[in-house]
């Protein structure tokens, strides 16, 4: 008589499922529950004002803060009326 047939065994991974490839798991990049951060860039005509003025920063904050400076001093925009700051939000894109 043979013994009944086994099944694998699946190894632990370090976080604690399991896997058949020796416990290794690809690891986000960034903590959890947190994005990893994506350079952002801005270019005043995506709003419609006619103004050739484009900016890059390293977050959303970043890219906010230069808007405002130039509409404060460009623009004579202080502050940025509410609509138009959501537009200038909306419009903030991934830096490529």
């Amino acid at each position: 008589m043979r013994p009944p047939a086994l099944a694998p065994q699946l190894k632990r991974d370090p976080l604690g499922g399991r896997s058949n490839n020796g416990g290794t798991r690809a690891l986000p990049n960034a903590p959890f529950g947190r994005k990893p951060r994506m350079a952002k860039t801005y270019t005043c005509r995506d709003v419609g004002v006619d103004c050739d003025w484009k900016v890059s920063g390293k977050d959303e904050a970043d890219v906010m803060n230069k808007i405002k400076e130039h509409a404060r001093t460009v623009h004579k925009m202080d502050p940025i009326p509410a609509d138009l700051e959501r537009k200038v939000r909306a419009a903030i894109r991934d830096q490529r």
